[in-house]
């Protein structure tokens, strides 16, 4: 039979066991919950990513490509007034002016996107081709907000300061946010002779070549961003 000192060692091993193996199931389903913890995160972060996507595609994007359109179609019609090619009304040259010099950044608040761009961000997304396409889409938005700095320079330190020394630039202002405005001020229309000059030619056409760069960079986030939802779904279908 078992000795009486024999009995002790197989409960304590026993009971050893049963510790040990419930620390390990206490390991494992801690494991399992910071994993259904993660994955909820996950969900909740490319949720919120797909709405960012959904910004830039519905609103941000379409909105400067107005606001830039705007602008270049001013500047097709001041430069044809300028060079002669066509007559153009005094309230028409006021709202063209008015709009030539307005900026069109993109803006606003995209805080998942900003995060897992940033340094060590990618490391929150498990897959390689999204985390590509991520570095695509932020790749092309810095060359699309350095194009629009360096244009927007060009307006603050050249265009409008020559602009608001030969234009009355307030006029301007009014005509364009008024529809049932008529006509500018007699001082107003005295200051169209200055713009038919080669330096407000050359100012347009150098405002011309900065944005079309700009409409050009956009063009490729857009397409950049099209490629990231699309590598999106994928990864959450999977």
């Amino acid at each position: 039979g078992m000795s009486s000192s024999s009995r002790p060692l197989r409960s304590f091993a026993l009971e050893a066991a049963v510790i040990v193996g419930s620390i390990l199931l206490a390991f494992s389903v801690d494991a399992w919950w910071d994993g259904v913890v993660e994955d909820r995160e996950e969900t909740r972060l490319l949720d919120r990513l797909e709405d960012e996507f959904d910004l830039f595609e519905t609103t941000l994007i379409p909105a400067a490509a107005r606001r830039s359109d705007a602008t270049l179609r001013s500047i097709d019609l001041l430069e044809e007034w300028v060079h002669g090619v066509r007559d153009v009304p005094g309230d028409t040259l006021a709202i063209a002016v008015s709009l030539v010099p307005r900026s069109s950044q993109f803006a606003a608040a995209t805080p998942v996107f900003d995060l897992l761009t940033s340094d060590g961000g990618y490391a929150r997304i498990d897959d390689p081709e999204l985390s590509e396409a991520l570095s695509q889409i932020a790749s092309h938005l810095e060359l699309v907000r350095r194009f629009e700095q360096l244009s927007d320079g060009f307006v603050a330190d050249a265009l409008y300061p020559w602009l608001r020394d030969h234009v009355d630039l307030a006029g301007a202002a009014n005509v364009s946010g008024s529809a049932s405005t008529t006509g500018v001020s007699s001082a107003y229309r005295s200051n169209w002779t200055d713009l038919k000059s080669r330096e407000f030619g050359n100012l347009l056409h150098e405002r011309r070549l900065r944005l079309d760069v700009v409409v050009l960079f956009r063009q490729g986030f857009g397409r950049a961003v099209a490629d990231a939802r699309s590598a999106l779904q994928e990864y959450r279908t999977r």
